[in-house]
């Protein structure tokens, strides 16, 4: 697929959510009850074994065989694919089952050869909490964006490893925007993917991280927890970009602006994580209502919800950014508190309005003194939508390019970090 169809794709994608909720309709417009969206309802896949048996990160619970017949947007000819549902951690330490996909094409050798196949842990971008709107749930019979940056990594004979991440899909309320626990979730689907017998994948190949938006924080989380958290999964590169590095920034940054739905959401997958934010103690009734509406929304509430202040949908002189304990947790999904030995490839755009890009430059600083070979793009003239169609391609090229054994000691000593990061 070229970078043109790969583009017209994603822009497709993006017309198609945007026409039935009225995006271009009047902003006092108010928010539909349901989002337009199906009333969702659980395949037995999805609901995990209760109590959930005894067992490592990564070990499967379930597993079984895509079909994509019914798929408006289809993997490459020849791919395979398996729905998996593992185990993993919670950002609270308790163990958790998460679902995904590993997608792959069994007689495409990759330079490596098929006995050192690599995987690529691929962070989705933000699809919103309603659990149909799962990743592995939209392969089997729906449209995802994903699947454009896919084809490249199937057709190079890599194979795919992506997490639908916590409480998405499966019955839970997702933890959106708590990167801990999607780091957790990157990591151990790798695992996942090692330990599903039909794939036979090696279980010490290369692995690549891969993610942009909710998955660049994702992918960041795993490269920085990745030596302690999952030693045995050996990391070769990772490639990302458009993180929203600091949740604080990010929340004060959106407020009132286009993405403030991201904030909302990102407010209740907190609340989910960690109980005793007690989200509910700060909402006023219009808040409670939202609250309920956002748990079956997808990535389309962006639109509806665009521009709205959080100050409406809370208590008078009651604000969570100000409480002790949501900025403690905060803090913890705060990309930075470690450096990556293993090379990185981080770009941003200068004009991104969902993740303030001075939170980029201070990440790049953290990880230059710590010692990562960080390659850091600044990618001129685009924001945050459009940064991400254009500039994966490129990063999936420089992870190629690790996984071939080219060496790329970064630019951290280097004024001018603008320029293409593909094959160096």
């Amino acid at each position: 697929m070229s970078f043109a169809h790969r583009l017209l794709h994603r822009l497709i994608a993006l017309v198609a959510i945007a026409v039935p909720l009225g995006v271009f309709a009047p902003a006092a417009q108010a928010l539909p009850e349901d989002f337009g969206l199906p009333k969702f309802k659980y395949s037995e896949f999805y609901i995990p074994p209760s109590p959930l048996p005894a067992g490592k990160p990564g070990d499967i619970l379930k597993a079984e065989k895509m079909d994509f017949s019914r798929a408006i947007t289809k993997p490459p000819r020849g791919t395979e694919g398996w729905r998996v549902m593992y185990l993993s951690t919670s950002a609270t330490g308790q163990p958790i089952a998460v679902t995904g996909t590993v997608l792959m094409r069994p007689n495409q050798a990759p330079k490596q050869g098929i006995e050192n196949r690599p995987i690529v842990s691929y962070g989705n971008e933000a699809q919103g909490l309603g659990d149909n709107c799962a990743v592995s749930r939209l392969l089997w019979y729906g449209h995802t964006g994903e699947i454009a940056l896919w084809a490249d990594l199937i057709r190079a004979g890599y194979a795919v490893a992506s997490t639908d991440y916590e409480g998405l899909g499966t019955p839970d309320v997702h933890t959106f925007g708590v990167a801990v626990s999607e780091g957790h979730a990157m990591l151990d689907i790798v695992r996942a993917a090692r330990n599903l017998e039909a794939a036979k994948l090696p279980k010490n190949g290369p692995v690549g991280l891969f993610g942009y938006s909710q998955g660049g924080a994702a992918a960041g989380f795993a490269a920085e927890q990745a030596a302690t958290y999952a030693p045995d999964v050996k990391i070769t590169a990772a490639s990302f970009g458009g993180a929203p590095v600091d949740p604080m920034s990010v929340a004060k940054a959106a407020n009132g602006q286009f993405f403030s739905a991201l904030m909302f959401g990102a407010a209740v997958g907190f609340d989910a994580a960690y109980p005793e934010l007690d989200l509910d103690s700060f909402l006023n009734d219009k808040g409670a209502a939202l609250k309920k509406k956002i748990y079956g929304s997808c990535i389309e509430m962006i639109f509806p919800m665009a521009f709205k202040k959080v100050e409406g949908y809370l208590k008078p002189g009651m604000n969570p950014l100000y409480d002790a304990r949501w900025q403690k947790r905060f803090a913890e999904n705060k990309l930075g508190q470690v450096a990556p030995q293993f090379p990185v490839n981080y770009y941003h755009a200068t004009w991104d309005e969902a993740a303030p890009y001075r939170d980029a430059k201070t990440l790049r600083k953290q990880y230059c003194a710590g010692g990562t070979p960080l390659r850091f793009v600044e990618v001129i003239g685009l924001e945050h939508v459009s940064t991400g169609p254009v500039w994966m391609p490129q990063a999936a090229k420089w992870l190629a390019a690790r996984f071939e054994g080219k060496v790329d000691k970064g630019n951290c000593g280097k004024n001018n970090i603008f320029g293409l990061p593909s094959d160096k």
